[in-house]
């Protein structure tokens, strides 16, 4: 079957915005199309066909019917095995290999929930061995022994494969801070694809030393990647928009000061006027900052770039 353009969300009301909450398996959208014409490619460099299939995991980890996941992957000519599916909090993730690549992807968070994971007590930054951190998502990745399951397992998979992290939203964060802190016993190289995420670390310590192959994939006018903000936060890796060109740096700048208002919703110390503040701040915004986060989004607007070089 020839490859063929997907269509692009475009809500116009919040009905058809709540519709694109992501449900693997329910919301009808085909995981892996084609992908025997767009194979992995073995590299840390940035790859629109590596994107896409990150993209594609990063969506796939929303699902919380373990036989469809596998399903999904098997299809795709991946072996994999799924962990934390059946928690109700984070993390949850998956990890998918071949003989060229491991993919290993979080799930991330509705957009409902965000603003309270966001702007939560544990808002505030704890130090790492890798430097300033937001102290949720550093929780999140650390709950329930999950990360250290996955770890074990990423280390027992045979073979000098390419390792891809990736993840989306809060899933996202979760990458982030798994790829800073992951050391593969075989030295097996790594790299990161993030697709709306939000700012993890501090720039002084935890982005200035990041490790390089790192890509942050934004999506036009996305809400989400501005929080939490800085100078107390800062994001990791090369920005890059849905079909890998380069984001310029004026166009950044514009939405930074777009989506100001974040920062003051999260400048009060008072745990309950934080949420209150984020959660109304995020709700007064147009559709579009909000559907430009939606996992369907970004997926169709890689695919779409991806094919239209090919």
């Amino acid at each position: 079957m020839a490859d063929g353009l997907k269509p692009v969300p475009n809500p116009q009301s919040i009905a058809e915005l709540t519709a694109l909450v992501p449900e693997p398996g329910r919301d009808g959208y085909l995981f892996f199309e084609n992908a025997e014409h767009h194979p992995l490619e073995k590299t840390t460099a940035f790859r629109q066909t590596n994107a896409w299939w990150a993209m594609e995991l990063a969506y796939l980890a929303y699902g919380t019917d373990r036989q469809f996941v596998m399903e999904q992957l098997q299809a795709a000519g991946l072996s994999g095995e799924v962990f934390g599916i059946d928690r109700s909090e984070p993390p949850h993730a998956l990890v998918a290999h071949n003989a060229n690549l491991i993919l290993v992807a979080f799930r991330g968070t509705r957009l409902d929930q965000l603003a309270d994971i966001v702007a939560d007590l544990s808002f505030f930054p704890e130090l790492t061995p890798a430097g300033l951190v937001h102290c949720g998502f550093q929780k999140a990745l650390l709950a329930g022994g999950i990360w250290q399951s996955v770890q074990n397992r990423i280390a027992a998979v045979a073979g000098n494969q390419v390792i891809l992290f990736a993840g989306h939203s809060l899933g996202a964060a979760l990458a982030t801070l798994a790829r800073r802190s992951y050391s593969d016993p075989r030295g097996r190289p790594a790299a990161l694809y993030t697709f709306g995420s939000p700012r993890v670390g501090d720039e002084l310590l935890f982005c200035s030393r990041y490790p390089g192959d790192a890509y942050r994939i934004v999506n036009d006018s996305d809400v989400v990647m501005h929080v939490p903000p800085p100078p107390l936060y800062g994001h990791v890796g090369t920005p890059l928009g849905t079909d890998g060109q380069p984001l310029p740096g004026s166009r950044w700048l514009e939405l930074e000061h777009t989506f100001a208002g974040a920062a003051a919703a999260l400048g009060v110390f008072d745990l309950g006027k934080r949420q209150s503040r984020l959660r109304d701040y995020f709700a007064s915004q147009s559709i579009k900052p909000l559907a430009d986060h939606a996992p369907r989004s970004y997926a169709s607007k890689i695919w779409n770039a991806l094919i239209a070089v090919r």
